[in-house]
């Protein structure tokens, strides 16, 4: 490995915040300029935002417009206990006060430098400060020191890297979209469930279930670094469950471990927090126990995979929401649960779906499988690069 000279961030870039427009004047949410902030981060090259501002918002606010090309960086959230979301502006947009725009001089390539931060990323994440809330410090962010590379070297690094992550970028498209053509079959199939116009007929979700229980607390003095498989609210997603951060616990022989021990078939909802996150137990799973943030649901008389995509669904999301009776933190109980209003198609259409949905979650698993190896490879091109390999 040859050594590569560095320069340190602060003097290739300039840097620049954003704010938030007044909340008292309405109006300045009603514009067409993109007001980035962390929920937007989730794409690389950002076109547009959730929340739009206008130009009387930029002109009252430090909110201002900084230019396509901007490397954006999240440097407050609490995202940063895991990740640094890193993108480049592809049209001129506006920051909130929780990102950083990194304005590139003449010496430096965007793409080149946004690269480099996401292979920083365990460096900086080890800077990460929580007082009001997690934060890396513009000190710490200036001082990282930068490959220091004639600019056609880093356009051509760019390049082979943009070519890596298009290939990771396309399967990433791919899964969604088979996520939205289930989303869309559900809806095909059985109508939309806010306005049932199939008219099937309803029953409460209580009438539903062979068993209702919740998690509970004291698993802490049980975590393991192996052992049996501790779901945790972050493993239920939308109608999924997600196995990519697991932690595991020795169980106690217990009335208390065995009532909260799933079972194949089981859907797994999120009853604190972010309410109404749904998931199917596969038969695949081994043992596994849930903490105090998730309720197990045993259907009976109702299809798993068809109580977990209605649940998920719009309709079911709005009945979730309406029963959340937390005030300021969010809650459901048992009785909120049961009181749930379910469509009940045919059976047979319930299995209908549920085979076409274990289908598709099959190419997703084996598009998942190619994306470790893409990100495998990646990884590889990335850390070569920055060490003057490539």
């Amino acid at each position: 490995m040859r050594t590569v000279p560095t320069t340190p961030l602060g003097s290739l870039v300039s840097i620049v915040g954003g704010g938030t427009p007044s909340k008292s004047r309405p109006e300045f949410f009603e514009g067409t300029i993109p007001w980035v902030t962390p929920k937007d981060m989730k794409v690389w090259m950002i076109l547009d935002s959730e929340d739009h501002i206008s130009e009387e918002a930029v002109a009252a606010s430090p909110a201002k417009l900084v230019p396509k090309g901007t490397v954006l960086v999240v440097v407050r959230s609490g995202v940063l206990k895991h990740t640094l979301p890193v993108a480049i502006a592809g049209r001129p947009v506006t920051l909130n006060q929780d990102m950083k725009g990194l304005l590139c001089g003449d010496g430096i390539d965007p793409r080149f430098l946004a690269f480099f931060l996401k292979s920083a990323e365990p460096r900086l994440l080890t800077t990460v400060r929580g007082t009001t809330a997690d934060n890396i410090p513009l000190d710490e962010l200036k001082a990282l020191e930068v490959p220091r590379v004639p600019l056609t070297e880093q356009r051509r690094i760019a390049d082979i890297l943009d070519k890596a992550d298009a290939i990771r970028r396309k399967r990433k498209e791919a899964i969604a979209l088979t996520e939205e053509l289930l989303r869309s079959a559900f809806l095909e199939m059985f109508g939309d469930p806010v306005t049932n116009p199939k008219g099937w007929p309803v029953k409460p979700l209580g009438e539903l279930l062979a068993f209702l229980t919740s998690g509970s607390r004291g698993w802490a003095q049980h975590y393991a670094d192996s052992g049996e498989t501790f779901l945790r609210i972050q493993n239920v997603r939308k109608d999924l469950l997600d196995l990519s951060d697991v932690a595991f616990v020795q169980p106690p022989d217990s009335a208390e471990a065995r009532r909260t021990e799933t079972k194949p078939g089981d859907v797994l909802l999120s009853i604190t927090a972010d309410l109404g996150r749904t998931a199917v137990v596969p038969a695949s799973l081994p043992r596994a126990f849930i903490n105090q943030h998730l309720a197990i649901l045993r259907p009976q008389g109702v299809n798993a995979e068809y109580l977990s995509a209605f649940l998920a669904s719009e309709g079911g999301q709005l009945q979730v929401n309406r029963r959340n009776k937390g005030g300021v933190k969010a809650g459901l109980n048992f009785d909120d649960i049961r009181s749930v209003e379910v469509l009940l198609p045919p059976v047979a259409a319930q299995e209908k779906f549920a085979t076409a949905k274990r289908r598709i979650r099959a190419t997703n698993a084996d598009i998942e499988r190619a994306l470790l190896h893409d990100d495998d490879l990646f990884n590889s091109l990335v850390a070569r690069a920055f060490a003057g390999e490539l």
